[in-house]
């Protein structure tokens, strides 16, 4: 039987991510202690390079570079279930990497632990929901209507009047 879980997978490393690092490797370690645990490609830790294409030529140049961890794993259980997780994070720690695929695996196999994994991963959820409203109502509080200043300008606009009397009294006030 397959157990409903709100988030689409490609959202789950997002809202795993959300959970204190140590709180999640300890639950998650202990979890997968007795599976056997290996690569399907070697781990990697380094720097990811964002690589945008310029309008005008469509030339590409990098904006910049960012910390990645990249972790595909197999896991095979004590009851001989072989599974395979992946996470691709942006930080530079393969330990917490290879815990968010172990996270993937159990998610998507729904191996033991997988009410354990799905209340971290509501969790994380929760706490994402949270940052993220705090961001809107931060962002919608800061939000500038142009359109008052357009309506202040509009007022010097008298018949006569033009663009450059307002470059001549503003250099008269430099004066």
């Amino acid at each position: 039987m397959r157990k409903n879980l709100e988030l689409p997978r490609s959202e789950w490393i997002k809202a795993l991510s959300r959970i204190k690092r140590s709180d999640l490797v300890e639950q998650v370690q202990g979890l997968a202690k007795d599976w056997l645990i290996k690569p399907v490609s070697p781990p990697q830790s380094g720097l990811g390079a964002l690589k945008l294409k310029e309008s005008t030529l469509s030339e590409a140049f990098f904006l910049g570079e960012f910390p990645l961890s990249s972790v595909w794993i197999e896991i095979t259980t004590q009851s001989g279930q072989v599974v395979q997780g992946a996470a691709n994070v942006m930080h530079d720690d393969i330990e917490y990497a290879e815990t968010l695929a172990i996270c993937d695996a159990v998610l998507a196999e729904e191996l033991v632990g997988f009410d354990l994994v799905a209340a971290l991963l509501d969790e994380g959820q929760r706490l994402f929901e949270e940052r993220e409203s705090a961001r809107r109502k931060i962002l919608s509080s800061t939000r500038v209507d142009f359109s008052l200043l357009e309506d202040a300008l509009d007022t010097n606009d008298e018949p006569g009047y033009q663009a450059s009397d307002r470059k001549e009294e503003a250099s008269n006030v430099a004066s």
